[in-house]
């Protein structure tokens, strides 16, 4: 028995021990296991629209809800009248003194605050938390080769509601660091506490780097709403699988996800400042149609990326 034992002790296969990466600390780079190239900012544009062409009729329906709603309720009808009033005051006041797309700029502004009220706010996070899981719940169902209906996408895609909802918590606490760095760069620099270049450049610095802190912790954890909707699922385990997800690709996920709101903005300046100039009676309704379908294109962008990820 003892030369049995002895035999498999010397047989036996050795396992190598795996490389590991502990956050913060400098360490060699360790290559990701998967040979598996990430697609680029405009491939994965390309694969966000797919969604509705496989389902035109849910996802549009989904987006003309969303946009009812948030004129109804968030934007309100009156803010068309409201807005035709402040460019003609604008005009008025400033005359040929100030150029088109000056004004507009000025326009622009305004129609980008338009729901920032307290109760406009409280009302639009409840909103977009209603469509953004009957949305992601949607995705997964016609990526995978399901043809759902849209009341499905509201009687079965708001059970992780909870689950959610806490992970957007712990991204809210991941916040913090950039939010202190915001409030101090703010009132050093208002308060004419750093005068010179360098003290400037010191608290700017102490500002990007508390920012890089927040977005290190956020390029995973913006992963985990997805995996949360997944059922059985808590959102300490989401977070845990989507640190492992972006482990040694950080860097390159985060170059993906910040390319998405540069994407929003770019859209939105092209697509309203013409509008503002040419039909200002259609600008409050171009805006909440565009905020209606970028919430699906933000959660079909960042939802393709995770599939690209597994």
């Amino acid at each position: 028995m003892a030369a049995k034992k002895r035999q498999t002790k010397t047989t036996g296969s050795r396992i190598k021990k795996q490389k590991e990466y502990k956050s913060f600390r400098i360490s060699k780079k360790i290559r990701h296991g998967s040979n598996k190239r990430l697609p680029g900012i405009f491939k994965l544009v390309k694969l966000s629209l797919a969604p509705i062409k496989k389902n035109r009729k849910l996802f549009y329906g989904l987006i003309l809800l969303q946009f009812v709603i948030s004129i109804i309720f968030v934007i309100g009808i009156d803010s068309i009248s409201n807005f035709l009033a402040i460019k003609q005051d604008i005009q008025e006041l400033f005359g040929d003194s100030v150029g088109k797309y000056t004004q507009s700029l000025t326009l622009l502004g305004y129609v980008l605050s338009l729901g920032s009220s307290n109760a406009g706010s409280n009302l639009q996070f409840f909103i977009v938390l209603i469509f953004s899981l009957a949305i992601i719940w949607s995705i997964r169902q016609v990526l995978a080769g399901e043809h759902i209906r849209l009341r499905q996408a509201f009687y079965e895609g708001m059970y992780p509601i909870i689950p959610f909802l806490l992970v957007l918590l712990i991204i809210g606490l991941q916040l913090i660091p950039a939010t202190i760095g915001s409030f101090l760069l703010t009132t050093v620099i208002s308060g004419g506490l750093a005068i010179t270049f360098i003290e400037q450049f010191i608290w700017w610095v102490l500002f990007g780097l508390l920012t890089l802190l927040s977005l290190y912790m956020i390029f995973s954890s913006i992963f985990a709403l997805y995996i949360v909707t997944l059922p059985n699922m808590t959102p300490l385990k989401a977070l845990r699988s989507a640190r492992g997800l972006v482990l040694h690709r950080r860097i390159g996920i985060g170059l993906r996800l910040l390319g998405l709101p540069a994407l929003g903005i770019f859209i939105y300046v092209a697509v309203l400042l013409p509008s503002i100039i040419a039909v200002p009676v259609l600008v409050v309704p171009i805006f909440a149609l565009l905020s209606s379908f970028g919430l699906f294109f933000v959660h079909s962008y960042i939802y393709n990326l995770y599939r690209e990820l597994l």
